[in-house]
Protein backbone atom coordinates (compact mmCIF):
# COMPACT_ATOMS: atom_id res chain seq x y z
CA UNK A 1 0.00 0.00 0.00
CA UNK A 2 1.60 3.14 -1.35
CA UNK A 3 -0.41 4.96 1.28
CA UNK A 4 0.97 3.12 3.84
CA UNK A 5 3.90 5.23 4.41
CA UNK A 6 2.65 8.83 3.97
CA UNK A 7 2.58 11.31 6.61
CA UNK A 8 -0.45 11.26 9.23
CA UNK A 9 -1.70 13.99 10.92
CA UNK A 10 -4.62 12.92 13.81
CA UNK A 11 -6.57 15.90 15.13
CA UNK A 12 -8.32 15.66 18.40
CA UNK A 13 -11.36 18.02 18.79
CA UNK A 14 -11.19 18.43 22.61
CA UNK A 15 -14.41 20.14 22.63
CA UNK A 16 -16.25 16.49 21.56
CA UNK A 17 -13.92 14.11 23.25
CA UNK A 18 -12.25 15.47 26.49
CA UNK A 19 -9.27 14.78 27.98
CA UNK A 20 -9.44 11.90 30.63
CA UNK A 21 -9.80 12.82 34.76
CA UNK A 22 -6.49 11.92 35.28
CA UNK A 23 -4.40 14.17 32.55
CA UNK A 24 -1.48 11.82 33.35
CA UNK A 25 -2.83 9.39 30.45
CA UNK A 26 -2.78 11.82 28.12
CA UNK A 27 0.56 10.15 27.21
CA UNK A 28 -0.94 6.91 26.83
CA UNK A 29 -3.67 7.92 24.32
CA UNK A 30 -1.13 9.75 22.35
CA UNK A 31 1.02 6.67 22.20
CA UNK A 32 -2.34 4.61 21.53
CA UNK A 33 -2.95 6.57 18.58
CA UNK A 34 -0.23 6.18 17.08
CA UNK A 35 0.02 2.24 18.21
CA UNK A 36 -3.44 1.33 16.73
CA UNK A 37 -2.17 3.53 13.61
CA UNK A 38 1.26 1.20 13.39
CA UNK A 39 -1.02 -2.14 13.58
CA UNK A 40 -3.25 -0.97 10.84
CA UNK A 41 -0.15 -1.14 9.20
CA UNK A 42 0.23 3.06 8.64
CA UNK A 43 4.06 3.26 8.94
CA UNK A 44 4.69 6.94 8.38
CA UNK A 45 5.48 9.77 10.04
CA UNK A 46 2.40 10.50 12.66
CA UNK A 47 1.61 13.38 14.70
CA UNK A 48 -1.55 14.08 16.92
CA UNK A 49 -2.27 17.51 17.08
CA UNK A 50 -5.86 18.32 19.19
CA UNK A 51 -7.76 21.89 19.56
CA UNK A 52 -10.20 23.23 21.96
CA UNK A 53 -11.42 25.79 23.62
CA UNK A 54 -7.98 26.88 25.75
CA UNK A 55 -10.60 28.59 28.79
CA UNK A 56 -11.77 25.06 30.22
CA UNK A 57 -8.54 23.05 29.14
CA UNK A 58 -6.65 23.11 32.77
CA UNK A 59 -3.29 24.04 32.38
CA UNK A 60 -2.11 20.91 34.04
CA UNK A 61 -3.71 19.24 30.90
CA UNK A 62 -2.47 21.99 28.78
CA UNK A 63 1.06 21.04 30.24
CA UNK A 64 0.64 17.17 29.66
CA UNK A 65 -0.34 17.30 25.96
CA UNK A 66 2.77 19.62 25.24
CA UNK A 67 5.64 17.27 27.13
CA UNK A 68 3.61 14.33 25.46
CA UNK A 69 4.37 16.12 21.60
CA UNK A 70 0.61 17.00 21.33
CA UNK A 71 0.43 20.24 19.71
CA UNK A 72 -2.91 22.02 21.30
CA UNK A 73 -4.64 24.62 18.81
CA UNK A 74 -7.21 27.04 19.99
CA UNK A 75 -10.67 26.65 18.71
CA UNK A 76 -12.93 29.30 17.23
CA UNK A 77 -15.92 28.52 19.27
CA UNK A 78 -16.83 30.73 21.55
Amino acid sequence: MEYAKKKISVWWDLNSCQVPTDFKKVSSIAKNIRLALRNANFHGEITVKAYGDEDIIPSEVRHALYFTGISLYKSGIN
